[in-house]
């Protein structure tokens, strides 16, 4: 398949080097790979995550931190629609802080393990900032950079590393419809 395209393209047969090789894949959309936007039943745009939210080419095996995984990678472990809205709603209040508080809210012992609060070395930031209007309501434009970070651990290796910047995420604006088909 990957050889009939114009110009072909030679698939590495190696783990990707960057998250964006996704979109080389055939089926991959934009819409699959960024997200979307969806209107809330206010009418207001709110953004649906893709995969560029949920995976890194950084990625380790283990337990996902329960206080800062998408709502599709906790989904992805197996934790059901009700188990997942009672996590996001509980962290919007406090981070969790202990299996108890998890366990309080119904998460099966199975599922725990799949769980860890805090802990990880490699965490994405993001800001996105959206424009003020002149008659006080806030745009649906947005802007957002990230950075992917590596923290180290103690003495000599504490700090930090910066794996991956990017300055400009995704711009949506009301007169989005629909992005560039990849040929």
């Amino acid at each position: 398949y990957y050889l009939s395209l114009n110009p072909s393209f030679r698939a590495r047969h190696t783990s990707f080097q960057e998250i964006e090789e996704l979109l080389l894949v055939k089926g991959m959309t934009t819409d699959l790979y960024y997200g979307s936007l969806e209107r809330d039943p206010a009418g207001r745009l709110v953004p649906r995550g893709g995969l560029a939210d949920c995976v890194s080419v950084y990625g380790a095996r283990g337990p996902v931190d329960v206080n800062t995984a998408p709502a599709a990678v906790l989904a992805a472990i197996g934790l059901g629609p009700q188990a997942m809205d009672a996590i996001l709603l509980a962290r919007q209040t406090r981070p969790f802080r202990s299996r108890e508080q998890l366990r309080a809210l119904g998460i099966p012992d199975e599922l725990l393990g799949r769980l860890s609060i805090g802990g990880a070395s490699a965490y994405t930031l993001r800001s996105t900032a959206r424009l003020r209007l002149p008659d006080g309501k806030v745009s649906d434009l947005e802007r957002s950079i990230g950075a992917t970070v590596m923290f180290g651990g103690s003495g000599a290796e504490a700090g930090y590393q910066i794996l991956r910047w990017r300055d400009r995420l995704w711009a949506r604006d009301t007169q989005w419809t629909q992005e560039p088909s990849l040929q």
